[in-house]
């Protein structure tokens, strides 16, 4: 062999060794960034940013009113007008019931009674003012202060807050919560609209819809006033509709819900929006928390939230978030429903319900969402809330609002559910 050609080779093979080399170097960097990223949360940070954030819906809850032309009141007379509630955190609202639960979960698993204090003053502050509002609702004013509380014609009325409110009347027992929950209950049980199988749904106009959103807005309380009162077709109430939710609105080819469904068209809507979703999520979670192993129908509804949690993995952005429409990674990336599946995930995970080997999944979740909260605990990215539409180029308009109240609550039971992880070996094969 020739010089030359023996030169040719040497630096051939050299420049090879050189590519090796980099290719190691990269492949050792890249694997000490993802054994970083797979580290478990540390839990004295986890624990401070969630009391930063509850602690500015605190802050923010000043249990009084205001006039029509913004003067505050501190307490309210029969011969006052216009007047309202001054924080929207002191108002009958579904998401003030995420928020409660949230923090009956705060003050036990933190040993801070300060948050169960709040939850039965914000309570306690509805029903002493019942009868004033109740007044403005009866002459007119049905968008005012507590008009839901009154309304009671669909869920998002009653199942949330009543949900929150029969936990609270464990702590603290009261005629006046038993009896707005005997109405509550009667309300769901017998009076809201259903579908001739037994699905919750909403009648506007003469048109028919079921709503995704309906199953977190009903199962919770059916489960927990089961839980309360021994009466076990409560129970089958939340399984019924947790079983005709998937049947309804499940797309199995994605592994995910739509928004909602038409039952006089006999067609779902257009968008697999991330926080209904995020709601089912939930519901599931919380029925099978508290579902007997010996039930009938237990098999399937893990089998249904297994491949909706694992239909959701596929749709996870490189940053641990989901966008506002799971399948289209040109809509925003969003905060509350990222709270939701990282809450369901981390909890399923935890009960034995979803294989471990998904935990990076759930920490990426919580790492995506920890860079959606500012220094001051200001939560960004939480779409504003809204109703159906069958174009999508509305679902694309409905923006992020920071602080937006619906997803406040999701956030604080994600992290307490990160709490309970534990550590694990991600690697299928090595």
């Amino acid at each position: 062999m020739d010089g030359k050609i023996k030169g040719i080779m040497s630096t051939t093979q050299t420049k090879a060794k050189d590519s090796h080399t980099r290719m190691g170097e990269v492949y050792h960097q890249m694997m000490a960034e993802t054994n970083r990223l797979d580290q478990l949360p540390d839990h004295r940070s986890v624990k401070a940013l969630l009391l930063q954030i509850a602690d500015r819906v605190v802050d923010a809850t000043s249990f009084d009113f205001e006039s029509k032309s913004g003067e505050r009141i501190a307490e309210l007379s029969a011969d006052m007008k216009a007047v309202k509630i001054r924080s929207g955190f002191n108002d009958w609202k579904y998401w003030n019931g995420v928020i409660h639960l949230a923090f009956l979960e705060l003050a036990e698993r933190f040993k801070a009674p300060s948050y169960q204090e709040y939850v039965l003053a914000n309570y306690e502050f509805t029903f002493r003012n019942q009868a004033f509002f109740e007044q403005q609702y009866v002459s007119g004013n049905h968008s005012g202060s507590m008009h839901q509380f009154f309304r009671l014609d669909r869920l998002d009325d009653c199942g949330a807050m009543d949900a929150g409110l029969i936990a609270a009347s464990q702590l603290k027992h009261t005629k006046t919560f038993e009896s707005r929950l005997e109405r509550v209950t009667q309300y769901i049980t017998k009076q809201q609209d259903r579908l001739p199988d037994g699905t919750f749904s909403r009648t506007c106009e003469g048109r028919r819809s079921v709503w995704a959103d309906d199953a977190y807005m009903s199962i919770p309380f059916l489960v927990r006033r089961w839980q309360q009162t021994g009466e076990d077709a409560l129970l089958e109430d939340a399984v019924q509709m947790a079983l005709h939710t998937h049947k309804h609105l499940f797309e199995e080819s994605k592994g995910l819900y739509y928004h909602c469904y038409y039952p006089d068209l006999g067609v779902n809507g257009v968008a697999h929006w991330g926080r209904a979703n995020g709601w089912v999520a939930m519901a599931y979670t919380e029925l099978l928390k508290a579902l007997p192993k010996t039930h009938p129908d237990r098999d399937q509804l893990l089998s249904n939230f297994n491949r909706h949690l694992t239909g959701l993995t596929r749709y996870q952005d490189a940053g641990g978030m989901w966008h506002q429409l799971l399948d289209k990674q040109d809509s925003f990336l969003e905060s509350s429903g990222t709270a939701m599946f990282c809450y369901a995930m981390a909890v399923a995970i935890h009960q034995g319900w979803l294989d471990n080997l998904y935990t990076p999944v759930v920490i990426a979740a919580w790492q995506g969402l920890t860079d959606q909260i500012r220094a001051d605990g200001t939560v960004d990215g939480i779409s504003l809330g809204f109703n159906l539409r069958t174009d999508l180029p509305f679902y694309y308009r409905i923006p992020p609002v920071p602080d937006d109240p619906h997803g406040i609550g999701a956030v604080l039971m994600a992290g307490m559910a990160m709490l309970d992880l534990e550590p694990f070996d991600p690697w299928v094969w090595k």
